[in-house]
């Protein structure tokens, strides 16, 4: 096994047993990962690369967004909705967190962030892999689903998210937690950032 800082590996002495359970089993290390980079870098794709390194049997938690547009996929007409991180896509009003009204202009819909939002990360099992795929800014408006995502980033769970490279009260605290390995992608690096997260969190058994 790489030799890891004491920062990059959390001691579980004293944790619950489902954390435990991780361990013992050889699967990955409880690590919180971040991604982050410019629209259209592949940051979903590393991410969704590095989900596909773990078998195992366990549920996958959290969450997804994703834009349906007509036209140009970040600036036209359309919706953002959020959905289940597993499983079969949802797209209805109930889940729409935007509606994209063309040439970068929106109308927010905070309120699904703070029912959908939060109940996609609550009553998740300590130890479990929970996935936020993305964070932006308009989760900053929304304090319950806030205070949700600062809950699982804070407490036992192996985290994968991507982050907007914004600037707001949400999106800072996650850049500045200990907690958290934030890693930037571009299209340049983001192989090499693969194999470094892969050596962060494979726990290799010999």
């Amino acid at each position: 096994m790489s030799s890891l800082s004491t920062k990059q590996i959390h001691d579980i002495s004293g944790r619950s047993e489902a954390v435990a359970e991780y361990f013992i089993q050889g699967a990955i290390i409880l690590k919180k990962i971040m991604l982050t980079g410019e629209i259209g870098v592949g940051k979903t794709t590393l991410l969704n690369r590095l989900l596909n390194l773990i078998h195992y049997n366990k549920k996958i938690y959290g969450y997804r967004t994703e834009k349906d547009t007509v036209g140009d996929k970040h600036y036209d007409i359309g919706k953002v909705y959020i959905y289940p991180a597993t499983g079969k896509k949802i797209k209805s009003q109930a889940n729409c967190v935007a509606d994209l009204t063309g040439s970068k202009q929106f109308t927010a819909h905070t309120e699904i962030f703070e029912t959908t939002g939060v109940q996609l990360l609550s009553n998740i099992p300590k130890g479990s892999i929970v996935v936020m795929d993305e964070i932006g800014f308009l989760e900053s408006k929304a304090p319950k689903f806030s205070a949700k995502i600062k809950e699982i980033i804070n407490n036992d769970y192996i985290v994968f998210g991507v982050i907007k490279p914004n600037n707001t009260p949400l999106l800072d605290y996650i850049r500045n937690n200990p907690n958290i390995d934030l890693f930037t992608i571009t299209p340049a690096n983001r192989d090499i950032i693969f194999e470094k997260i892969k050596s962060l969190i494979i726990k290799k058994n010999y």
